[in-house]
C-alpha cells in the first residue's frame, strides 16, 4: 500500500511539471526600454517542491531568462549548482540558449563540469561537496538562457527553505508550487498585500498543493547598505517544523546525544580549573584551553548534521567544527561541576529585523552554534577572539535549555574586566603642541573590545613584531604622520583582557597660527557611514555598530590663549524606530595649559526606515562635518 501511495504521488507530480515551449515565452520580451536598471529579466520561472512521505524530496526547477546587457551576461552565462553528495543530487534537463533571431543553441557536451567545491580543500567537513557548473557559450546581451534541472535530497529531517518572488531584476511570471502528502503539514508565511501575488492551496487525492504566482514583479534597487530580500522582498517561507520549538528540540536533542563524561577528558578539565575560585574562571581556563590547543575547521551548520563526532576523537585530533568544539567545551564544564553551560543556536543577524525569522522555523535561517553561559555567549577554538564575545553584537538567539527559549541577544559590554568601556573603541590621545613651530607630537592609547578587538586580533596575533608595524604604517590615515615609538601590542595573547595598541607619532603643520588665533583639526576617528543618496527605494541598515570613546588631551598651549570652539558641550541624538544614534562632546580647560576634551559617539545596528531616511542621513551628515573636529583659540 506504501509503495502504491508513493507511485501514485510521483505520477502526480511529473503530470503537474509539464515544462513549458520556449518558444511560447521568448517573443515580444521587453527590454532596457522598461527596465533600464535591470541587467536581465526572469521571463519564467517554474518551481516545484515535491515531497515524499519519508520527508525525502525533489526540487524542480524550470527558468528562461532574457540577458540585458553585458553585467548581466558576466553573472548569468555561467550557471552553478551547489550540493552536498552525502544527501544530494543534481540532474540536469534540457539546457540552452537561444539566440536574438529566436534559433535553440544546445549546450556543447563539454559545457557542463562536475568537480570538487572548493571547500574540500578546507576542512574535512566538506569532502563530498560537488559542484555543477554550466558554461553557456557566446551569450550575448538579447540572448535567451533556459536552465531545466532537478535537486534530490534524502537527508530526511524537517524541510524547511525561503524561495523568493522579487529580486534585483523583474520576474514577469513566477511560480513556486509545494507539493506534500497530506500527512505532512506545511507551515507558510508571505506579504499578503502585495496585489500581482496570488495564493491557492488544493487538495488532488493525497496530495496538497500550495502554489504562488507572481507577475510582473518590480525589481528591487541595488542600493548601499540595502537590507536582504527577506525585508525588502517577496519571500516564501515555508517549513514543516511548527514553531523554533519544534525544530530546535529535534536539533538540540540530536547534539546533546553527543555529550557524556570521559574520564581522560574529565582529567584534563580538572586539571586546568584546579584552584579556580569562581565558576566564571574555570569557564574561561576551558575557553584558554581549548583556543590555544585545537584548530576550528571553517564548517557550516546549514550543512552539517548537528550530531557531533565522538569527544575522544576530538580530544585526540585536536580539531574540530564549531559543533564540535562547542560539543567538547560544554562536557568539559560538565566535568568541572558547571552544569548551566547551553548550546545556543544563532539566527542570521542580518535578517534578525525581519518578523519571518521570529516567526517561521527555517534551517537556512541558522548561522551558527556556540555556547550561552551567563548571559554571554562563547565561540570555542578561536584563538583571535577574546572570551565573551562571539562574533555577533546583537541576533536572535535559541538557548538549548530544557525547554528552548528563543530572545533576543545583545552583547553585552559588562562582562569587560579591563579596561571598563561602554564603546567598542576607547581612545587615549595625548597631543603635545611645539611652542617652536606648528608641529605635535601625538600620543595614541587605544583599546579595542568586541567586534573591534576580534578585527584587530586577528589581523595581529600571529603576525612578527617586525610585519606588525609595517602593516601598522602603511594604513596610518594622516599621511603627514610618523610614528616615532611603537606600536605596541597589550594583552594580544591574552584572551582574558582587551587589545590595547599604543604608540607614538608626529604630525608635521598640526596647527594653523595666524596671528591672534590657533586652529588644529583633532585626529579623530571617522564615522564609517555612507549615506550620500539623497533618496531611496529601499530602508537603509547599518550592519555593524560603531561605539567609539576619544578623549584627547592637549598639552603646552600658550597661557595666553583661551578657548573659543568648541564654546559649550554638545549633546545631540536620534530617536528612530528602533534606534538611539547618540553624539556628545565634553571639554574642560585647566590652568596649566591642557585642554581636555572626550567625543563619544554610539550608532547601534538598526533599519532605517525610507520615511526617517532624510532624518537620518542630514543627522550623520552633520555629525560628519569637518567643523566638528575643529579647534579654536584665540589670545586673551
Amino acid at each position: 500500500m506504501r509503495r502504491a501511495i508513493i507511485c501514485l504521488f510521483f505520477l502526480i507530480t511529473i503530470q503537474l511539471f509539464a515544462i513549458p515551449n520556449y518558444k511560447d515565452y521568448t517573443k515580444n520580451v521587453p527590454g532596457l526600454d522598461k527596465y533600464p536598471n535591470a541587467t536581465a529579466i526572469n521571463v519564467l520561472t517554474d518551481i516545484q517542491l515535491n515531497i515524499n512521505p519519508d520527508t525525502t524530496y525533489t526540487y524542480e526547477v524550470f527558468y528562461i531568462k532574457k540577458v540585458l546587457t553585458y553585467k548581466g551576461k558576466k553573472r548569468y552565462s555561467d550557471v552553478k549548482f551547489i550540493y552536498n553528495a552525502d544527501y544530494e543530487s543534481i540532474e540536469l534537463g534540457d539546457c540552452f540558449t537561444v539566440n536574438q533571431e529566436g534559433e535553440k543553441i544546445p549546450l556543447p557536451p563539454e559545457a557542463i563540469h562536475d568537480s570538487e567545491h572548493y571547500l574540500t580543500l578546507i576542512s574535512p567537513d566538506y569532502i563530498n561537496f560537488r559542484e555543477k557548473i554550466i558554461n553557456f557559450p557566446g551569450i550575448e546581451p538579447g540572448y535567451f538562457i533556459i536552465v531545466n534541472y532537478t535537486l534530490k535530497n534524502h537527508r530526511k529531517e524537517f524541510i524547511s527553505g525561503v524561495e523568493h518572488l522579487m529580486e534585483e531584476n523583474p520576474f514577469l511570471e513566477k511560480h513556486f508550487t509545494i507539493n506534500s502528502p497530506k500527512q505532512i503539514k506545511i507551515y507558510y508565511d508571505y506579504k499578503r498585500d502585495l496585489d500581482n501575488l496570488k495564493f491557492t492551496k488544493e487538495k488532488n487525492g493525497n496530495i496538497i498543493s500550495y502554489k504562488w504566482v507572481i507577475k510582473n514583479s518590480e525589481l528591487i534597487p541595488d542600493e548601499q547598505n540595502a537590507p536582504s530580500y527577506m525585508i525588502t522582498g517577496c519571500p516564501i517561507v515555508y517549513s514543516t517544523a511548527k514553531n523554533w520549538k519544534q525544530m530546535s528540540n529535534f536539533l538540540f536533542d540530536r547534539f546533546k546525544k553527543g555529550i557524556y563524561r570521559n574520564r581522560e577528558i574529565e582529567d584534563k578539565a580538572r586539571e586546568i580549573t584546579r584552584n579556580k575560585q569562581s565558576d566564571r574562571d574555570k569557564i574561561f581556563a576551558i575557553y584558554d584551553y581549548i583556543a590555544n590547543n585545537f584548530l576550528d575547521k571553517e564548517s557550516d551548520i546549514t550543512e552539517q548534521d548537528f550530531n557531533p563526532q565522538p569527544l575522544e576523537k576530538i580530544f585526540q585530533q585536536k580539531y574540530g567544527s564549531t559543533r564540535d568544539l562547542t560539543a567538547l567545551f560544554i562536557a568539559m564544564a560538565n566535568m568541572s561541576d558547571i552544569n548551566d553551560c547551553y548550546p545556543a543556536i544563532v539566527l542570521n543577524k542580518a535578517e534578525r529585523f525581519s518578523p519571518f525569522q521570529r516567526n517561521n522555523a527555517v534551517r537556512n535561517f541558522i548561522e551558527n552554534l556556540v555556547v550561552f553561559w551567563d548571559g554571554i555567549l562563547i565561540y570555542p577554538g578561536k584563538d583571535d577572539m577574546r572570551f565573551g564575545y562571539a562574533g555577533v553584537e546583537s541576533c536572535n538567539l535559541i538557548i538549548g535549555k530544557k525547554k528552548p527559549q528563543f530572545q533576543q541577544y545583545n552583547y553585552n559590554q559588562d562582562i569587560v574586566d579591563y579596561p571598563k568601556s561602554i564603546s567598542f573603541i576607547d581612545k587615549t590621545i595625548g597631543c603635545k603642541l611645539d611652542n617652536n613651530g606648528e608641529d605635535a607630537s601625538i600620543d595614541y592609547f587605544i583599546a579595542y573590545f568586541g567586534p573591534q578587538d576580534y578585527k584587530y586580533r586577528t589581523r595581529f596575533r600571529n603576525e612578527t613584531e617586525q610585519k606588525r608595524k609595517i602593516w601598522f604604517s602603511q594604513r596610518l590615515k594622516d599621511k603627514s604622520s610618523i610614528i616615532t615609538d611603537g606600536p605596541y601590542f597589550e594583552n594580544i595573547e591574552d584572551l582574558g583582557k582587551a587589545l590595547i595598541i599604543h604608540y607614538k607619532c608626529d604630525i608635521s603643520n598640526f596647527f594653523i597660527n595666524q596671528g591672534d588665533f590657533i586652529y588644529f583639526k583633532l585626529p579623530g576617528e571617522t564615522i564609517p557611514i555612507k549615506s550620500g543618496a539623497k533618496e531611496r527605494k529601499t530602508p537603509f541598515q547599518i550592519y555593524k555598530n560603531f561605539s567609539i570613546k576619544e578623549k584627547f588631551i592637549i598639552e603646552n598651549i600658550t597661557k595666553d590663549f583661551t578657548l573659543i570652539k568648541p564654546a559649550k558641550d554638545v549633546y545631540k541624538n536620534l530617536k528612530l524606530e528602533n534606534c538611539q544614534i547618540e553624539y556628545k562632546l565634553e571639554f574642560k580647560e585647566s590652568t596649566n595649559g591642557n585642554l581636555t576634551l572626550i567625543r563619544q559617539i554610539n550608532i547601534p545596528e538598526c533599519l532605517i526606515s525610507i520615511d526617517n531616511y532624510k532624518k537620518f542621513t542630514d543627522f550623520i551628515s552633520e555629525l560628519k562635518q569637518p567643523h566638528n573636529l575643529m579647534v579654536f583659540l584665540k589670545k586673551k
